[in-house]
């Protein structure tokens, strides 16, 4: 409730007059979902993938996570609880004090891109800790890096939308990290379970780089057309 109010009364809208529609007509507008839908170019693509792998990342490290810390380290429930706020400390921190010159130094682009490595590390890091400082160092980068993921790949998002599009194209994101979080858990207890510890962290750590795979893909046309044009 007061992060509505505080929206409403403080924020300004970002859509121009000329691109706002009332409610009525975009309920009218049958093409609306299929041209949201046309407006993902590749790179869009890439960032819905992205976005996907890291939601399915953190919440299936996080589903899983209690059970592994005690078994593996004999951790009580006091000192998990320790590592996830440590977790979400690190990635409020990276939020407020990271993103912004590091976005001004090196680009949505490639903080983007550095996160999506950093939750790869991180997640081989943690199943091969043997001392409880590796533990803590790999809990550390995890939140380092969705801290940055998450408001470098929006920000990049809606520079890649036209204007009338960019709510769609948020949503989609949005959508796209949301659908990780679910699958994330649904398929963490079975693969932890059935499978192994290690197989959580690895099919975390595979579906991200998928997600990088996918933005160097997706981001390989403009890169190169920079390039020719030099040439």
């Amino acid at each position: 409730m007061l992060a509505t109010i505080g929206t409403l009364a403080l924020l300004r809208e970002s859509l121009a007059p000329e691109f706002r529609r009332p409610f009525s007509a975009a309920r009218a507008d049958r093409t609306a979902v299929s041209s949201s839908w046309r407006a993902l170019n590749p790179r869009l693509v890439a960032l819905l993938v992205a976005s996907l792998a890291v939601g399915f990342g953190s919440s299936a490290l996080q589903s899983v996570f209690p059970f592994w810390a005690r078994s593996e380290f004999d951790l009580s429930l006091r000192q998990i609880g320790l590592l996830f706020a440590a977790m979400g400390a690190m990635a409020a921190v990276s939020q407020m004090l990271l993103i912004g010159p590091a976005s001004h130094r090196f680009g949505e682009r490639m903080v983007t891109s550095a996160s999506l490595v950093a939750v790869v590390l991180a997640l081989a890091v943690l199943p091969l800790a043997h001392e409880q400082i590796v533990l803590w160092l790999g809990i550390l980068l995890f939140g380092l890096a969705i801290g940055l993921f998450f408001p470098a790949s929006s920000s990049l998002a809606t520079s890649e939308a036209t204007p009338d599009r960019r709510g769609a194209v948020l949503g989609a994101i949005n959508a796209a990290g949301t659908a990780g979080r679910i699958a994330g858990p649904a398929l963490a207890g079975p693969l932890y379970f059935g499978f192994g510890s290690w197989t959580t962290f690895a099919a975390g750590g595979a579906l991200t780089l998928v997600g990088l795979f996918a933005m160097r893909r997706g981001y390989a046309e403009r890169v190169a057309a920079p390039a020719e044009v030099q040439g």
